[in-house]
């Protein structure tokens, strides 16, 4: 668990946010326009510079989308801001070891009641006014104040540096989340992708059908019901590309919105749905995942520190009982005039101690061991969830692993039932109902490949998520 952390440069991620957009925004293919294919970049109320919605696909790759969505979404840009307001309360906390240097310049015009300062002089024939005055002070002086003792301020300084490393940590729990949900978002794309290519060859391999039965009807040796059978299936995959199509539109959507992108950004995926999409440096043996997820996790991380902070906080309550010592001085000049001040000055050492308010430190010292262990208990319970986040997502790869061979054999056997039914139906041996139903299968067989495909590829997302290690995503 780190405990100090390097400042972030805000400065930098508009930059990055600029670069980021500028490469999104180079149109698939070799050839560039003479004119911009997309307007100009804006920037955004919140500073992040992002491109308008593309006329023409943007080429991405999953480890592009990753880096992206990690540094320069808008949730991650939120948690570095909220990091930043720890450090200036770091900042604050701090203030206690140093010195307070103020100035002060007054000017009183005042009278004076003498009875009611306690003096009253009655001297025979002698007369005393009562009121004197009115006269001016003049006062110009520095002051300076040094706390010399106060362990609950020194503690609380120390628990604020531990709620930084929180902020911090909680800022690199955002970017893993936000590298996830962008490779995720990514899988799907690619996906919809590849679904919408089997859907395109379903309806090539129904439109060669269609020709078949019409050649066979015309040729004397077919039915009509044949050729009525081809279309129906020919119409069937036309509806089933159309959905393709809009799955596909919506799942870059979601993406453009993972990388907080412009909803109509539209692009052109250069990883596509295979057997080694989406691969970390998440290991994918249990017992390492385990050990690498409780050393790397943010996460944990953050509630480590956080306890941390709830100890220290603890000790600063209960050492309010110990009192403050300050040093306090000022010098400067003070007179009636002006033109007619002399140098004055005082130093004077407070050492005050708490003896009874009313039971409020009693109350915050039983309110901060309470924190304590509540932090404490949540830190236990987080150890125990990241060790079965990483068992579910590894159960999930074997079995989307397993899926893809199982799903291997499937389309194997489809292609070759539908090969023996098209030689039968060549043939005159049967009609086009046991290719229709081939084809079927050979459909089926395609989406289980593609399903098999995607659920691998995210529960290898899941895995990098569960580890601690989204970014390396590729």
């Amino acid at each position: 668990m780190c405990t100090e952390v390097a400042p972030r440069s805000l400065v930098a991620r508009p930059a990055l946010a600029l670069a980021l957009a500028l490469a999104l925004a180079t149109p698939a293919g070799a050839q560039q326009p003479a004119t911009p294919a997309n307007p100009a970049p804006t920037p955004s109320p919140a500073g992040t510079v992002l491109p308008a919605p593309a006329r023409s696909p943007v080429r991405l790759s999953l480890r592009d989308a990753v880096t992206a969505a990690s540094t320069t979404t808008p949730a991650v840009t939120v948690a570095v801001l909220q990091e930043e307001e720890a450090r200036g309360r770091v900042t604050q906390a701090r203030s206690i070891f140093f010195p307070t240097l103020t100035g002060a310049a007054s000017f009183v015009r005042r009278t004076e009641n003498l009875k009611s300062l306690g003096f009253s002089f009655n001297i025979p024939g002698v007369n005393f006014p009562n009121l004197i005055g009115p006269f001016n002070i003049w006062d110009f002086r520095p002051q300076v104040t040094q706390t010399l003792f106060d362990l609950s301020g020194w503690l609380r300084a120390s628990a604020a540096r531990a709620q930084l490393t929180v902020s911090a940590d909680q800022a690199g729990t955002t970017g893993q989340t936000a590298a996830a949900q962008a490779g995720a978002a990514y899988v799907q794309a690619a996906r919809a992708a590849a679904l919408v290519g089997a859907r395109a060859e379903d309806v090539t391999l129904a439109g060669e059908l269609i020709r078949d039965a019409d050649a066979e009807f015309r040729a004397g040796v077919g039915t009509r019901l044949d050729v009525v059978r081809a279309r129906t299936q020919e119409a069937q995959a036309r509806a089933s590309l159309e959905q393709a199509r809009t799955e596909l539109t919506q799942a870059e959507i979601a993406l453009a919105r993972a990388l907080g992108l412009p909803p109509g950004t539209r692009f052109a995926l250069t990883d596509s749905l295979t057997a080694g999409l989406a691969r970390s440096a998440a290991p994918e043996a249990d017992a390492a995942a385990v050990t690498l997820a409780l050393a790397r996790r943010p996460e944990l991380a953050a509630a480590a520190a956080g306890v941390t902070a709830a100890r220290l906080s603890a000790r600063a309550t209960r050492a309010q009982r110990l009192g403050r010592l300050e040093l306090a001085g000022d010098y400067g000049y003070n007179g009636p005039q002006a033109n007619d001040m002399i140098r004055t000055g005082q130093v004077a050492v407070q050492y005050a101690i708490p003896f009874f308010q009313g039971f409020r430190t009693a109350g915050a010292v039983h309110e901060q061991d309470a924190l304590r262990r509540e932090a404490e208990v949540r830190l236990a319970d987080l150890r125990e969830q990241v060790a079965g986040e990483v068992g579910t997502a590894i159960a999930a790869l074997a079995s989307g692993v397993e899926q893809q061979h199982i799903a291997a054999e499937q389309l194997a056997l489809a292609q070759e039932e539908l090969r023996e039914a098209r030689l039968r139906y060549t043939n005159g041996v049967s009609g086009n109902i046991d290719v229709i139903t081939a084809q079927g299968d050979l459909v089926r067989a395609r989406t289980a490949t593609i399903e098999a495909l995607a659920q691998t590829a995210q529960a290898r997302v899941q895995l990098a998520r569960a580890v601690g290690v989204a970014p390396s995503l590729r």
